[in-house]
């Protein structure tokens, strides 16, 4: 073959490889952009709940503290304890960016349990926070 020709081809050789390491660079560089995104969007939504329960063991006062990170998908957050129902607002009912925080404080009679919102994303605030 000509010379001439033979140096199209090996241009056009490496033109393949140079765009096939690009090609494989872009597939690489948006899985790991989705995988962020996905991320990033999860601990948006990042809910949580952290109950504290206090007992008395033998005259001291031991406080047990137990936390709950989830993702809601519905409006609302329905956690049972002490007898009681509580309802919260979710991070679904719009943009909240550190997501919607509670405390449930449980006495030592085991009775009595007390709400506490640990947000000030209004969001949260949409369905009140009740223990009942």
């Amino acid at each position: 073959m000509p010379q001439r020709i033979m140096s199209y081809i090996k241009i056009n050789n490496q033109q393949k490889a140079w765009f096939k390491r690009i090609h494989i660079m872009t597939i690489k560089n948006t899985l790991v952009a989705v995988a962020i995104f996905i991320g990033l969007v999860s601990l948006v939504n990042a809910d949580s709940v952290n109950v504290v329960t206090t007992a008395d063991v033998a005259g001291q006062t031991v406080t047990t503290e137990k936390e709950i990170g989830f993702t809601p998908t519905t409006d609302k957050i329905t956690v049972k304890v002490a007898g009681k129902t509580c309802t919260m607002g979710s991070s679904t009912l719009g943009s909240a960016p550190q997501g919607c925080n509670y405390i449930i404080n449980v006495d030592v009679s085991g009775v009595s349990a007390t709400l506490k919102e640990d947000s000030t994303v209004a969001v949260c605030s949409r369905i009140p926070a009740v223990c009942e």
